[in-house]
Parts: structure tokens; sequence; C-alpha cells
């Protein structure tokens, strides 16, 4: 049995974990079994990063090597059917996906004043409240100079909401009038896509790129699809 360690449901999803989300949509979608188990250390994960699994006693991390490893145990359940050109826009868009949306979602939750609150309560609201002020706050200082390194903290915020909104626009065009983003049927760019699409749209999160992908009747119906047909058992903190 395949065990994912990640962190905690949280705002009416299984994970506020992009990657998290993309890993557990991705098992259903192909009907692979599963167990979770809530980590919030990453001190036992190979890469020191969340989340990783757990099979046959063995521990793999970072979700691409992840899907990998599963794909050569149980075959390409979903992406088998598709053509080379297929693969390709699949590709470019995951990148899209978890590269570029997901550094703008992690900078908005943590270094924006108006979602500090929510996300300093989500990740620290369990530490004993005499520690949890300093703990937070170091976290944070720790996390803006992370993402000054890599690049997305030297930018100001309404830059920062461009490059969000020029990706999640690229994501909408994509889709268009299809009901998944390479067709009739769902493929693994997919989880991709519900992993962090569902985390604009679905969580308490203020922001220009989370206005727009709300008010688009193709990313939100996109969204609910997923999850209606994934995850009809959560219940989303934002309808």
């Amino acid at each position: 049995m395949i065990t994912v360690c990640k962190f905690g449901p949280a705002y009416g999803l299984p994970t506020a974990s992009p990657y998290g989300l993309k890993l557990e949509t991705w098992l259903r979608m192909s009907d692979i079994p599963y167990d979770t188990e809530v980590v919030t250390r990453t001190v036992n994960s190979p890469k020191q990063t969340i989340p990783y699994i757990r099979e046959d006693g063995e521990l793999l991390a970072d979700t691409g090597f992840i899907i990998e490893h599963l794909i050569e145990q149980y075959g390409d359940r979903l992406d088998a059917r598709l053509s080379p050109q297929q693969r390709a826009i699949g590709h470019m868009a995951r990148r899209t996906l978890e590269e570029s949306l997901t550094r703008v979602l992690a900078w908005t939750r943590w270094m924006t004043d108006e979602n500090w609150p929510v996300t300093r309560e989500q990740a620290f609201g369990k530490i004993p409240e005499q520690y949890r002020d300093k703990i937070a706050t170091v976290a944070r200082e720790g996390f803006e100079e992370v993402m000054r390194r890599s690049g997305i903290g030297r930018h100001s915020q309404s830059e920062i909401q461009s490059l969000g909104l020029a990706d999640i626009r690229a994501i909408e065009t994509l889709l268009g009038g299809q009901p998944y983003l390479l067709g009739d049927e769902p493929a693994g760019v997919d989880a991709s896509g519900f992993g962090v699409l569902a985390q604009y749209i679905l969580t308490p999160l203020e922001c220009a790129v989370s206005d727009y992908a709300r008010a688009s009747d193709t990313l939100s119906q996109y969204v609910s699809r997923m999850k209606a047909r994934f995850f009809p058992e959560y219940v989303s903190a934002v309808q």
C-alpha cells in the first residue's frame, strides 16, 4: 500500500499544498489505492520536502519523480492515449502551473499582509501561543529570503500578480470549451491543474489572480468538475 505523507486538510481541501493535492488527484484519477499520513516536519523526507510517499519501506519524494515511479509500476493509465503533440502541450502547461503559478501562490499566501493572517493560523495555529509569534515571524523571514533568491521576491506585489494573471489566462485559453485541459477526458496534467487552480479558487485567498479565476466560468467550472469527480466528499471553504 502507498502511504502519502502530506500536510493535513485545509480550507475544505485534502491539503493546502498544490503538490500534495496534485499527487492525491493523480492517484485517484489512476485508480491506485493509497492511504495518507499527516506530517508537519520534513526530517523524514528524502529531499526534505512534503509530500513524499512510503511504499514497502521505501521513501520517495518530489511528486514528479513519484509519479514517474508509479507509472513504471502500474502503467500510464492517463496519458498513454495522448499524441506526442498533446504530451508536449501537457508538459508546458504543467510547468506553467507547477513552477510559475505555484510560486505566485506561495508568495501571495506568505508575503501579503491581507493573506498572512490566514496562512499564519493555518501553518502555525497549533503551536503553543507563547511560541507562536516568534516561530511564525522567523519562518516568514526565512521564506521571504527564499523568494528573493528565487527571483520572484524582487518584484513588486502588482508585478507578481501580473505574472500570475498572464499564466492563468494562458491556462484558461488552453481549456477553452473543453472539459479538461487536453480534451474530453482527464489527463495527467489535470492533476496539476486541479492541484494549483483549486488553491486559487476554493481557498480564502485574496489577490488579483484569485479574483480573475473565480470570475472565469471556464476556470471555476473546471475546478468544480474535477472536485466533484475526484473529491466529492470535501466541502470547500469558498463556494
